[in-house]
């Protein structure tokens, strides 16, 4: 996506340009495939952008819909990804000053906390598994960390 080649450019657009491409993914959310959600998220991390809540919870809902898909790889990526994109932060786009995820009527939180649960507890099978590099066990470990430290999920027993 444009997104995240602009992520990997390491390039942050202005505003209107972030709002209008989350529009576009949000509103295009249920064609996205795993590896394209995992890509939307990672960027989304990488340069530290919050959609807006009716953009997030689309991106939410679908992505909790494909989380079966998602490859141990994606796993990790969608970790770090939620786990940099700030919660709460003030949103980059228009009308959000100030709001928090979750505001609004209908806000998205409990999605964001099914979708950690559900990334994170996929993340302990795949570490469990073996079927993660030590590079990505050490990411995952430090995304599950900055989300505890956060407040986003609960902190348990290693």
């Amino acid at each position: 996506s444009i997104l995240w080649s602009l992520a990997r450019l390491g390039f942050l657009p202005d505003a209107r340009l972030v709002h209008k491409l989350c529009q576009v993914l949000a509103g295009n959310a249920e064609v996205l495939t795993a590896p394209e959600l995992a890509n939307v998220w990672w960027a989304l991390g990488k340069l530290m952008l919050r959609p807006s809540d009716a953009q997030l919870a689309r991106l939410l809902g679908h992505s909790l819909a494909e989380a079966a898909s998602f490859s141990p790889t994606h796993v990790v990526d969608l970790a770090w990804g939620l786990a940099r994109m700030r919660s709460g932060a003030v949103p980059a786009y228009r009308g959000g000053r100030g709001k928090r995820a979750g505001d609004e009527a209908g806000g998205v939180g409990e999605e964001e906390k099914a979708l950690l649960d559900c990334v994170l507890a996929r993340g302990s099978e795949c570490e469990r598994a073996g079927l993660l590099s030590e590079e990505q066990v050490r990411v995952l470990r430090g995304s599950r960390r900055a989300l505890r430290a956060q407040g986003r999920v609960p902190w348990t027993p290693a």
